[in-house]
C-alpha cells in the first residue's frame, strides 16, 4: 500500500562486483570497494548516482511533490533535472544512447517516481538499447496501484557464457504482486526476486508514506 522504489545491481565480472551502494541524505550512489579491480572495467560506466530524491511544494497547495529519479548510469542526474523542468524520462535522456561496453552494449534503464497526492502517483520507465546495431528506445508510464509493483532490468536474465552478448530486456516492464507492509519485509521480498546469489552486488529500497520524505535501506552482498 506504501509507494516504494527499488534499485539493484547484479554482476558477473570482478569490476562489476567491486562496488557497493551508499546513501547520502536523498542520494543513493555507487561507490567502488577496490579501485584496482574496478579499473579493469570501465569506471565511467560503473560508478554513478543510482537514485536521487527531492521534494518541492505544490503550487497553490499545502502539500509537496515527492520525486525519485533512478537509473543505471550517469543519466540519473539528467532524469532528475528533466523532472524539475517538467520533462518526461525520454525527453530528459535524449542525449544518451546505450552504453559502449561491447559486446553487450548494456541498455540504459531509467525511472521516475512522482507522488503529488493520493490520486496522482505515477511511475515512468524508459530503456535505451542496441537492436541490430541501432538505438531503440521504449518508454512507459503507469499509475501506481496498491499491492502491485512494476520492474524493468537491463538484461533478460538469461545466463550465457562469458564473452557472449547478454540478451537485453525485452517487452514491457514486468508487473508483480507485493505483500510487504514494512521496510524489512519489503527488502526481503524484493531480494528473493534477484538473480543467483553469486551475482548479487547491492539492493537499495526507498519507501514513502504520506507526510514523510523517503526512507532508504541498502543491502550490499560483496562487502562494504
Amino acid at each position: 500500500e506504501i509507494p516504494f522504489a527499488e534499485y539493484s545491481i547484479e554482476g558477473r565480472s570482478e569490476s562489476s562486483k567491486a562496488r557497493v551502494l551508499k546513501q547520502e541524505k536523498g542520494r543513493i550512489y555507487v561507490q567502488p570497494t577496490d579501485l584496482s579491480v574496478l579499473e579493469k572495467g570501465n569506471k565511467d560506466l560503473l560508478v554513478y548516482d543510482a537514485i536521487l530524491g527531492f521534494h518541492l511544494p505544490l503550487v497553490g497547495s499545502q502539500g509537496y511533490q515527492y520525486t525519485l529519479a533512478i537509473s543505471n548510469g550517469k543519466q540519473t542526474n539528467a532524469v532528475m533535472t528533466g523532472a524539475l523542468l517538467g520533462k518526461s524520462v525520454d525527453e530528459a535522456t535524449n542525449q544518451y544512447t546505450f552504453e559502449p561496453d561491447t559486446p553487450n552494449n548494456t541498455p540504459r534503464i531509467n525511472g521516475l517516481l512522482n507522488l503529488k497526492n493520493v490520486s496522482s502517483q505515477t511511475a515512468q520507465f524508459g530503456i535505451i538499447k542496441n537492436v541490430d546495431g541501432k538505438e531503440f528506445r521504449e518508454n512507459w508510464e503507469y499509475q501506481l496501484a496498491p499491492g502491485r509493483a512494476v520492474e524493468i532490468s537491463t538484461y533478460s536474465g538469461e545466463n550465457v557464457p562469458s564473452g557472449v552478448k547478454i540478451p537485453s530486456f525485452q517487452g514491457e516492464p514486468k508487473s508483480f504482486e507485493v505483500e510487504s507492509r514494512t521496510m524489512d519485509e519489503l527488502v526481503k521480498e524484493l531480494e528473493e526476486r534477484m538473480g543467483h546469489q553469486d551475482f548479487r552486488v547491492s539492493l537499495a529500497v526507498a519507501m514513502h508514506s504520506i507526510g514523510r520524505i523517503f526512507e532508504f535501506k541498502i543491502k550490499n552482498y560483496q562487502g562494504e
